[in-house]
């Protein structure tokens, strides 16, 4: 029973251990997102003339998501007296010298970040571009550096729990022998009950319904839709580690 115990503990444990991991990977992606959908690229343009085409070529970069287009007059509103204070349309220019395009993206990869600015810039009208500078690009380090350190501790944590997990069929396994044993021996099925069936059955349902409990919690942080969060792969993931008490269970009768 000391055994069993020990091994359902450690299960629900390294669960526990599992799901704080996937909330913190969960929530890393709803601020990742919130980040990426405030980050845009500049481009800035001389030609008034081709405002339509020039946007019409944007949209078609694989990635892009919305374009936003800004005239002289519109950004001296918007950014004149932040900059310059109250100053004419044309010492505006020295600070924006041309029309402004906000370009968000839906691919926050690095790769396709710099390939896209590489894209816009190549645009015939385009002027300049500014994609953040190295702030952005080392915000993309991090992230990327962040989410594998994260996928390195799924990984290892889950590759915990399938052992503990294995361990704790074969326990019930022993246990079911003894209660089989006992029962050759003739002892009551009162007796049989109390000293066998109760740490094989009680303890792993509350070690399950843990799990089941945790899956709830983490669903409920992840914010999207059931649909989106069915898809992750850390839900199959926590779906495998709430099994395992299951297998206690079963194994046991």
């Amino acid at each position: 029973m000391k055994n069993n115990m020990r091994l359902t503990a450690l299960n629900t444990f390294f669960s526990f251990c599992v799901a704080s991991v996937l909330i913190l990977s969960l929530n890393l992606r709803k601020y990742e997102k919130s980040i990426w959908n405030k980050i845009y690229i500049a481009a800035f343009t001389d030609e008034d003339k081709r405002i339509d085409e020039i946007t019409g070529e944007i949209r078609l970069i694989k990635g892009i998501r919305n374009v936003m287009f800004f005239s002289k007059e519109m950004v001296a509103d918007s950014f004149g007296s932040k900059l310059v204070g109250k100053t004419t349309l044309n010492k505006l220019d020295s600070v924006f010298p041309a029309a402004l395009f906000k370009i968000y993206l839906n691919e926050m990869d690095f790769e396709n970040f710099t390939e896209t600015v590489q894209k816009i810039s190549l645009i015939k009208g385009i002027k300049s571009v500014d994609d953040g500078g190295k702030a952005v690009r080392n915000l993309f380090k991090f992230f990327e550096k962040l989410k594998t350190l994260i996928f390195a501790a799924e990984i290892i944590l889950i590759i915990v729990c399938l052992i503990a997990g294995f361990e704790t069929i074969l326990e019930g396994k022993e246990m079911r022998n003894r209660f089989m044993y006992l029962r050759e021996r003739g002892f009551g099925k009162e007796t049989i009950i109390m000293k066998n069936l109760t740490p094989i059955v009680f303890i792993p349902l509350i070690s399950a319904i843990v799990s089941i409990f945790i899956l709830f919690v983490i669903w409920k942080h992840a914010g999207d839709s059931l649909a989106d969060f069915l898809n992750t792969t850390e839900t199959l993931a926590v779906f495998l580690i709430s099994f395992f008490p299951w297998f206690f269970i079963i194994s046991g009768k």
